[in-house]
């Protein structure tokens, strides 16, 4: 404010009543609440791939930190694929959902009232998505619940356009869904590589030993296609599934997450079918 108060004194004295007026005005802008007090974790708790129509169907489960001060009133996903449907938590109806539409890059979930919103230490599942692609890593955004400004008529122009939601909320990372067009086992096998490095970057697998493990198996799926033989690649990527497999679940001792299981999984079974 002071620098702008400095320019405004050096203009000429036509251009420093425009300046005051500007910052008059500007002041009188009333805003909207903020979205973005409360934080969000979107967790892909189960996966199915069709592989007849290429169809993958993600569940996740929404849960708000007991910390927040907002229930949480829209969840949305990036999509980098074709949307094909877009399902609500029970009761569906008390849920506004958006998609699939053309060119559609989000999935939304709304919730059409406050006794369906996602209160702070709560875990609500059932948000569906379908799409045809496979699982990639996609950020995500949830709006806590807030009113609109209270004005007089007269003062209705005075409100700033409502934010978006990807400007008003919480943000993080969990799977979405997006077009893979890689018609090599050695392309698919790269993208699976880096989708192994990205899952340990997140934490979605937990320790440096079992993501060393896990990569050392790639290495040998690798190393096997390049020599052409098809099938030690094929052995040696199940036995990144048997991993996977063991070190998956809400046990102690266990190290990969839902979405660093559900991640991985899938795209390491479309692999070996195309092996």
């Amino acid at each position: 404010m002071e620098g702008v108060m400095k320019v405004c004194l050096r203009a000429p004295a036509w251009a420093a009543v425009l300046c005051l007026a500007t910052r008059v005005a500007t002041a009188q802008v009333i805003p909207w609440p903020r979205g973005d007090r409360l934080v969000a974790d979107a967790r892909v708790d189960s996966a199915r791939y069709d592989a007849t129509g290429g169809v993958l169907l993600l569940r996740y489960t929404l849960t708000i930190d007991p910390a927040s001060e907002q229930h949480a009133r829209v969840f949305v996903v990036q999509a980098k694929a074709p949307v094909v449907s877009v399902r609500a938590p029970e009761p569906a109806r008390s849920w506004v959902t958006v998609g699939p539409q053309p060119g559609d890059s989000v999935a939304f979930w709304g919730s059409a009232s406050r006794q369906q919103d996602v209160a702070p230490g709560v875990s609500r599942p059932g948000f569906e998505l379908r799409a045809r692609g496979l699982p990639g890593v996609a950020r995500f955004w949830v709006e806590g619940r807030y009113d609109a400004p209270t004005v007089s008529p007269a003062d209705e122009e005075r409100v700033a356009e409502a934010p978006r939601v990807e400007d008003n909320s919480f943000t993080g990372l969990t799977i979405g869904i997006e077009s893979v067009d890689i018609p090599a086992a050695s392309g698919l096998l790269a993208r699976l590589r880096g989708l192994a490095t990205r899952s340990c970057e997140l934490h979605w697998v937990t320790t440096e030993g079992v993501c060393h493990s896990l990569e050392v198996k790639l290495d040998q799926a690798q190393a096997s296609l390049e020599r052409g033989n098809a099938t030690a690649a094929r052995a040696q990527l199940q036995a990144f599934l048997n991993e996977l497999d063991a070190q998956h679940g809400p046990e102690p001792g266990k190290h990969v997450t839902d979405n660093g299981f559900w991640l991985l999984k899938i795209n390491v079974e479309y692999l070996v079918s195309r092996l």
